[in-house]
């Protein structure tokens, strides 16, 4: 026997872009509980499409496993495995999602009557049983559902830019989109439609962002990267003889296309000059102090963390000038209502009002990375401007918690991937920043230009603590060993450039 397990998991209810979380934390949780078990096996291997997760793995032929036991982990490792997203709406534990679980080591069935399932099952999820290993991922691709990311990413580009290229295009390159694709769909089809010629007369920064980030569609550009009147998007792959639900698609995301043009016109309305005003009175939710405060103390944080890198005088200018106007899209009713646009609508307006290309460019750059597969800024001022408004954000949060007596245990997504963007600009940078000295320059600045009373000590461990443990997940995420991760992290807590160095060089830290 080869000692195969395969195991499979129906999910119902969990949104897509949470699979990796889960993963991640599965994988960790499943290699601690066979460590502890004694049982000697190769990596553990997932893969997954919408509404189903996979793993495997092989245990050594010299050991001699009661397939009780593996099912005992298996069940202990799903019941314990939690989710630190704040706001889900059914549960933190991913238990509560699951609708099925069906495994096998070799040619055996294993028993999990022992796992609990309250979730009920879905009449759009399709449960095929198992009846063997090697047989079952070929019913499941019969069945155009493939596990494989990379062959559902492969299928959608190839198509879609033999699509696009009929037309004289090319897809639109947009990393994120492509995963949230091949996330959200079990084999996503491209399907080409066109838009009126006249829209092309919109600022192109303009029609890509609504495009992409509001319709969720893929512009089509020629090879000089100019806009064409077309764009693509996916159904599933036995949804493309439904010409009635492909013509519903197309007609929504041209109105949506259409009804937010119109908003940007009338946005467009006002002066820069109204907006630099109305900045002072907009007060977002969940938020300590107005935008201007905000910008305020962006502004003196990103000096600190420039005078820390020894940055030249030019970048500080920059900085100054970015952080003034950084935040002046959010006084605007279109950011309010679709913040998506945030950053395109800040850079249209600096441009409006003669700001050099290095400024009006850090409008949107500075946004970056908003997730994991987006590009980071491409100027240092930007860089900085981006750590200092993304660790003014997550202060907020745990500020605004502590202050309303909230948890601050669980964080939105959001700010995960705020705290991701933050490590990955400084170790993209390799910059020697120390953790525990900008966390406390962070919560001072906030002192100083907020009214507020605050435990110095605890906020700077929860904060400093949050992000070291996005950091650990991240690391987890690339393979890195957790144990390795684990004691690092205890000997340079407040220098993860340090961690990942040591680690990627695959060095024996004495």
């Amino acid at each position: 026997m080869d000692n195969k397990v395969l195991i499979e998991i129906g999910i119902k209810n969990l949104p897509y872009n949470l699979y990796d979380v889960v993963i991640r934390n599965l994988k960790e949780e499943l290699n601690k509980n066979l460590e502890i078990n004694n049982i000697d096996y190769n990596e553990v291997k997932f893969n997954y499409s919408k509404n189903r997760i996979l793993f495997s793995f092989i245990i050594a032929n010299t050991i001699d496993v009661n397939n009780n036991k593996i099912s005992k982990i298996i069940i202990d490792s799903l019941n314990k495995l939690f989710i630190p997203i704040k706001d889900l709406e059914i549960s933190y534990f991913l238990k509560d999602y699951i609708i099925w679980i069906q495994g096998m080591k070799d040619d055996i069935f294993l028993d999990f009557t022992d796992f609990n399932i309250s979730n009920e099952v879905d009449s759009n999820i399709t449960f095929y049983k198992m009846v063997s290993i090697n047989e079952y991922i070929d019913l499941l691709r019969e069945n155009n559902i493939i596990l494989e990311n990379d062959v559902r990413r492969n299928y959608f580009i190839t198509k879609a830019n033999k699509l696009a290229k009929e037309y004289g295009g090319v897809l639109f390159d947009s990393n994120y989109l492509i995963e949230k694709y091949i996330n959200s769909y079990n084999l996503p089809y491209p399907i080409l439609k066109n838009f009126d010629n006249k829209l092309l007369e919109y600022p192109q920064k303009l029609l890509v962002a609504i495009l992409l980030d509001i319709c969720n569609v893929f512009p089509v550009v020629n090879e000089k990267n100019t806009l064409l009147p077309y764009f693509i998007f996916s159904v599933e792959k036995h949804d493309i003889d439904d010409e009635n639900k492909i013509s519903n698609i197309h007609l929504d995301k041209i109105n949506v296309l259409l009804e937010v043009l119109k908003k940007y016109e009338k946005t467009m309305e006002f002066s820069y000059e109204y907006y630099l005003d109305k900045m002072k009175n907009t007060k977002l939710p969940m938020e300590i102090g107005t935008v201007y405060d905000e910008t305020l103390r962006i502004k003196s944080f990103a000096k600190i963390l420039g005078s820390y890198l020894k940055v030249g005088e030019n970048t500080i200018n920059n900085i100054e000038q970015e952080a003034d106007i950084c935040k002046l899209d959010l006084a605007t009713d279109i950011v309010k209502e679709m913040p998506a646009l945030k950053g395109i609508i800040g850079y249209l307006y600096a441009k409006e009002n003669g700001f050099n290309d290095i400024v009006s460019n850090a409008m949107y750059m500075y946004y970056r990375p908003r997730f994991f597969y987006d590009k980071m800024p491409d100027t240092t001022s930007a860089k900085i401007l981006s750590i200092a408004d993304k660790l003014d954000s997550i202060a907020n949060v745990f500020i605004y918690n502590t202050l309303n007596m909230k948890d601050n245990l669980y964080q939105t997504t959001d700010i995960r991937r705020k705290a991701s963007g933050v490590i990955n600009i400084i170790i993209d940078n390799k910059w020697d920043l120390n953790l525990s000295v900008i966390i406390n320059d962070l919560i001072y600045t906030y002192i100083k230009y907020n009214n507020i009373v605050v435990d110095y000590e605890v906020l700077k461990n929860e904060i400093k603590s949050f992000i070291l443990s996005k950091y650990r997940e991240e690391l987890i995420n690339k393979n890195f060993q957790y144990k390795s991760i684990d004691n690092l992290i205890k000997k340079y807590p407040d220098n993860i450039s340090k961690i990942h160095e040591i680690l990627t060089k695959g060095e024996e830290d004495e």
